[in-house]
This record gives C-alpha cells, sequence and structure tokens, in this order.
C-alpha cells in the first residue's frame, strides 16, 4: 500500500455493503471511474506538488531536509494509527445508513466519530508536544526537537479530515477527498517553503529553524484541507440527508457505535501502521548503523538526508497510477464475493494484479537503468544527490513493482473479509526488515537500507499471495501474469538504457534523458500490444479503458 493517508484502496469497496443495487447501476453508468479518474488526477497534482515542495527546500536547506524527513515519518505513523481505517469505518456505516434511508443514525454517527476522534487528535498532538524533545534524541540526536513540535498539530487536524472524509465517501463522494488532498499538498507547498526561504534570507534564522517552519507548512496546508472539508459538510450535508427520513428502531448508543467503528477500521489501521513502522525504522536506524558503519555523522546525516529526499520520493511516484486502480478494481472482488461468483471473483483478482504489473514494471526498469540521470534532472541543485542516493534508487526499484502487488493482493484480502492475514504478512515483513537491516548495512553500506526495504515487500508479497491460493481466491497464471510484462519491461529498461548512453553526450543529460523515457515507453506499449499481455477485458477495467480497447481494436485488432 504506497500511500496509506489517502486511504483509496480501502476506501472505496465500502459503497457496495447493503447497497449492491445501486452500486450496480452507478459503476454501469461510469460514475464510479469519474471518481477514480478524479482521485488519479488529484494524485498526480499531489505528486508534482511534493516535487515542488522537496526539491527547493532540498536545495534550500541541504542536509536540515534529513531532520524534516524523519518528522515526516514519525508524522505518518502517529497519523495511521489514529485515523487510518476510519474512513472506511464510517463509510460503511453510512452506507448500511443509506439502504434503510435512516439520516438520523447517519447524524449520530457522524456527530459520535467526529467528537471521538477530535479528543484523539488533541491528544495526540498533546503528547507529541510533550514528548517532542526525547522523540528526537532518539531518531534524529535531538536536531529534529523543532521539526516534530511543528507537526504535532496536523494530528488534530488529521483526525476532523477522515472523519468527513469517510462521511462523503459513504455517499459515494470522492471529489471530496480529491480536492481536500489537493489543498493539503498546495498548503504544504506554498507555505512550507515561503516560511523556510522567508526565514533563512530575511530573517537570518538557521537552518534547523527554516526546517521547522518547512515543516510547519504541513500542518497549514492539513489545515486548509479540513477547513475545505468542513465548509463542503455545511453546504452539502443537508441536501444529502434530507431524503433519507426513516425513523430509526432503535437509537443505538455509543458504545455500540464505537464498536462498529473499531471492529471496521482496527484491522485496515494495523495494515497502515505497519507499512508506516517500514518507513519510520529508515528513519530511526539508518542514521545511527551508517554512523557506525562510516564513522562518520556528518556523512551518515548527509546519505539519510538524499536517500529520503531523493530515493524515496522518486520511488513513492509510481503508487499515482496503482493506488486508484485497486479502488477501481476492488469493488468488483467485492461485489462478485457478495453474490456468490467465486470463478469471477478469482479472474478479476489475478487481472487486478496484472495490471498493477503492467504498470509498475515499467517504472521499475527505468528506475533501475536510469536511476543517476533522474535524479540529476530532478535534484540538479544538489550534486551529491546522485551519488549518493543513485544506486539506492536503483535497489528500490524492485520494490516499486513489489510493493504494487502487495498493494492489491492486500487490499484484495480486504475486500474478501480476510482482514488479519495481511496484518500477519505484513508484521513478518516488517520483522524481516529489523533484522536484516543491521547485518545487511554492516555488509554493504548504504544500500542495505533499501535492500532490506526489498526484503520487507518480498516476504510480504510471498505471504499475502500463499494466502490468497490457499483459500482458493485466486488463481495464478506466473507466465501471463508476470513473465510477459516483465520481458516487456525488461525491453523498456535496455531501450531506455542503451539510448540514454549515446545520446547523452551530443544532446547534454536532460534532453537524453527525455529521449530515452519516451523510447522506453513506445517499446513497452507496442510489445505489450504484440505480445498481448494484456486482454480486451483486463484493458477495460482501467478507468477510460473501454475507449482505449475500442481504438487498440481498431488499430491492431487486438
Amino acid at each position: 500500500m504506497f500511500d496509506t493517508q489517502n486511504g483509496a484502496v480501502a476506501d472505496c469497496p465500502v459503497f457496495l455493503e447493503g447497497n449492491m443495487e445501486k452500486v450496480k447501476k452507478h459503476t454501469r453508468s461510469g460514475a464510479l471511474r469519474t471518481g477514480v479518474l478524479i482521485l488519479t488526477v488529484a494524485n498526480l497534482a499531489v505528486k508534482v506538488l511534493g516535487f515542488a515542495y522537496k526539491v527547493p527546500l532540498n536545495a534550500l536547506l541541504g542536509d536540515e531536509m534529513a531532520n524534516v524527513n524523519a518528522a515526516c515519518a514519525l508524522y505518518a505513523l502517529l497519523y495511521t494509527v489514529s485515523t487510518a481505517g476510519i474512513p472506511s469505518a464510517v463509510a460503511l456505516s453510512v452506507s448500511r445508513a443509506r439502504a434503510a434511508k435512516d439520516g438520523a443514525r447517519i447524524k449520530r454517527l457522524f456527530d459520535g466519530t467526529m467528537t471521538l476522534l477530535l479528543a484523539v487528535g488533541c491528544l495526540l498532538s498533546l503528547l507529541l508536544l510533550l514528548l517532542a524533545h526525547p522523540i528526537s534524541l532518539m531518531s534524529t540526536d535531538g536536531e529534529g526537537f523543532l521539526c516534530t513540535v511543528a507537526i504535532a498539530p496536523a494530528l488534530f487536524f488529521t483526525a476532523a479530515s477522515a472523519v468527513l472524509r469517510g462521511f462523503f465517501q459513504g455517499f459515494s463522494l470522492l471529489t471530496p477527498t480529491a480536492v481536500s488532498e489537493l489543498f493539503e499538498a498546495l498548503g504544504k507547498t506554498l507555505f512550507g517553503l515561503a516560511l523556510a526561504f522567508f526565514s533563512l534570507q530575511s530573517l537570518g534564522k538557521p537552518a534547523p529553524v527554516a526546517a521547522a517552519l518547512a515543516v510547519f507548512g504541513i500542518t497549514l496546508g492539513v489545515l486548509m484541507g479540513a477547513a475545505y472539508l468542513a465548509l463542503f459538510y455545511k453546504r452539502h450535508a443537508p441536501a444529502l440527508l434530507a431524503p433519507l427520513d426513516a425513523p430509526s428502531p432503535q437509537k443505538e448508543g455509543w458504545g455500540a457505535i464505537y464498536r462498529t467503528l473499531l471492529v471496521t477500521a482496527l484491522p485496515l489501521a494495523l495494515c497502515s501502521a505497519l507499512m508506516s513502522l517500514s518507513s519510520l525504522l529508515d528513519a530511526g536506524l539508518m542514521r545511527p548503523l551508517l554512523a557506525s558503519y562510516y564513522g562518520d555523522e556528518a556523512l551518515a546525516k548527509a546519505l539519510y538526508s538524499d536517500y529520503s529526499t531523493g530515493a524515496l520520493t522518486l520511488y513513492n511516484l509510481p503508487a499515482v497510477l496503482i493506488t486508484p486502480l485497486a479502488a477501481a478494481l476492488i469493488p468488483y472482488v467485492s461485489g462478485a464475493a457478495a453474490r456468490g461468483e467465486e470463478e469471477r471473483a478469482k479472474e478479476i483478482t489475478r487481472a487486478t494484479i496484472k495490471l498493477a504489473a503492467v504498470l509498475s514494471l515499467p517504472c521499475a526498469a527505468g528506475l533501475l537503468v536510469l536511476a543517476r540521470p533522474i535524479l540529476s534532472f530532478v535534484f540538479g541543485a544538489d550534486v551529491n544527490m546522485a551519488d549518493h542516493a543513485g544506486p539506492s534508487l536503483s535497489v528500490l526499484a524492485v520494490a516499486v513493482f513489489l510493493a504494487a502487488v502487495l498493494t492489491v493482493t492486500t487490499a484484495t484480502l480486504q475486500a474478501m473479509g480476510r482482514a488479519r492475514l495481511p496484518i500477519f504478512s505484513l508484521g513478518v515483513g516488517v520483522l524481516c526488515k529489523l533484522l536484516s537491516m543491521s547485518l545487511l548495512v554492516s555488509r554493504f553500506g548504504t544500500l542495505g537500507v533499501p535492500l532490506s526495504t526489498v526484503a520487507f515487500y518480498a516476504v510480504s508479497v510471498l505471504l499475502n499471495l500463499v494466502f490468497l491460493s490457499r483459500l482458493r481466491l485466486l488463481r495464478l497464471r506466473p507466465f501471463d501474469t508476470f513473465l510477459r510484462p516483465l520481458f516487456c519491461a525488461a525491453a523498456c529498461g535496455g531501450m531506455a538504457y542503451f539510448s540514454y548512453r549515446p545520446l547523452a553526450p551530443v544532446l547534454g543529460s536532460a534532453a537524453a534523458l527525455l529521449l530515452a523515457v519516451l523510447l522506453g515507453g513506445v517499446v513497452y506499449l507496442l510489445l505489450l500490444v504484440l505480445t498481448r499481455a494484456l486482454n480486451g477485458r483486463e484493458i477495460a477495467l482501467l478507468p477510460l479503458g473501454k475507449r482505449t480497447r475500442a481504438i487498440l481494436e481498431n488499430v491492431f485488432k487486438v
């Protein structure tokens, strides 16, 4: 699960429960695909804004980015623990109440959940403020204290956003979630960069203060997203609830509401927390392990800064393709299972995994063979970025594919009512990462960290596939599902690599890189068609897939 804060994979299937006939009609009309397209566009915009935040900030702060990234990793974990799964749980309860036309129950559910989550968010924010110093001592030798303080208030606002997103998703409205994510990214970029630049250039403050103000921009962005959702709720909630006027047969107590939320949200939250814990291990262990290996704390800080800012940022980029894909396809699996159509559920699960492979493998191939020029192109102002993070990004390229498969297999198990199984898979994966990280760093230095990440994903994916197979929820055909796309991706990577090398001295690195990526992409698409790595039914499952299939049928007769 690439982006655990979005909740897109987990949240979309809840629209089906208790309202299957409406969802069938909704899906046939294309409204669900429209929502997924909106999420895809929003995710792309968020990624672009993320680059617009990190690239100039890295040039501005240099190695101080290590403390910014450590604070963000801690925030991601606490956010996950406190609110992950809440949008899904709220949306599920709202959709069931909608099916019964019980607007009073929806209002009571919303009020109770909002009260609880705001209390939890407030408590976590206060705890993080009070414990900022000892936490920063453990992760950054005390250097990240101000960054930790700056990110603490964001937990309160994200709690409100989680409940509001779940409410709207329960009404099959994905646009508020997408727009609020845009506001968060826009606020982070604008305020974070402006505050950091003003602090350094105009006030002459030291880099740690500028880093903390850059992190505070994230808090302001989260506030903007929450404010938008609150205004949208105030304006549109009465109209959404107006048709739902059936009286509740009995008034549901707060205990029953919270038990329902806990049962639904806890497995999803644990999965997300384990994913965040994997990133937090990098933030907490990488610097001391590298300092011990190289005997130089300043070098260890610089290597972690470049790894977390450069390699991890680019590694996470393909998630923009995979997360909306899973959000679009998993409801089909849930719907087929609810109707007792086991064979169809198996076929859709296989197609989902195959599409994840088809989308992620060329990204992995490109990052594998062009890691250094890509980093130089994106972070041109940082002369050390390509040298420090290039080899690590090449290793992480393997994890791009594994993470994509993990995303869809985890979401499939959750959609099939087996949410505890991916918790076990991820838990074993985290344990494997924890045990292997120190061993691999002591042997390979910086490369040990991405190698431990690959081990985490490989173990988790393998266990998920075993569970799906043994439960007979998956009919996996390895050659068709993985090997054909892998062959196409290998050719794509080869074309990109062997075209970049001779073109770079002639055209310059940037122009050669863009041309090499274009040529690799063309080769990949042609081979997908010629080898029939995707059939018409699988293409049609993509957003705009029916139109794409029609074009391909006319041109290539696929």
